[in-house]
């Protein structure tokens, strides 16, 4: 018999992260359709709770949350040219197995209604590579009222990657090509 997170795992997995990633840059976002054979998601209503101008490049964004481990490669391909996409950054954040959200821990555990905090669990950046795909190493989110399991994405192009001199890079500039 599976575990409820063996359940959960698969559910996440199957259902939202072994998604291939198509987008156009010069359109707007439109229903899911199929281009160079692969399903195109089209971005949400909204981009999520609690987003924040996340730049530190990181594979690993656990920052020490606890949780199931969860390790997350997502393939994008541009529509265009039904090529790999290199050199896109990915952005990625969720909420904790807790429901709390870094930045907003307060907000998201409903104990204030504004503010921020110093907090950056559970949020990264990492450039898609020559196979246009981008890995994370993450924990599967809670889920919390009106929303099931999910982790916010949000794909840049045309930026640039710094290297600060504690060794650590961040990405900076160009644009949002998709939200979901």
């Amino acid at each position: 018999m599976k575990s409820l997170y063996t359940i959960i795992s698969f559910m996440a997995l199957f259902c939202v992260f072994e998604q291939i990633l198509c987008h156009n840059p010069h359109e707007q976002p439109v229903a899911r359709r199929i281009v160079c054979g692969y399903p195109i998601l089209a971005t949400e209503v909204t981009e999520g709770p609690y987003p924040w101008n996340t730049t530190i490049i990181k594979q690993n964004v656990t920052e020490g949350q606890a949780g199931v481990p969860l390790q997350l490669t997502f393939s994008f391909i541009d529509a265009n040219t039904c090529n790999v996409l290199e050199g896109a950054a990915i952005e990625i954040w969720s909420c904790n197995a807790s429901g709390a959200y870094s930045h907003y821990v307060l907000q998201s555990e409903g104990l204030a209604t504004s503010g921020t905090d110093d907090t950056d669990f559970l949020r990264g950046v990492q450039m898609t590579d020559a196979n246009g795909q981008a890995t994370f190493d993450t924990v599967i989110p809670a889920w919390y009222s009106g929303r099931t399991v999910h982790i916010h994405m949000r794909v840049h192009e045309g930026g640039s990657l710094t290297t600060l001199a504690d060794g650590s890079e961040i990405y900076t500039g160009g644009k949002i090509a998709h939200t979901g």
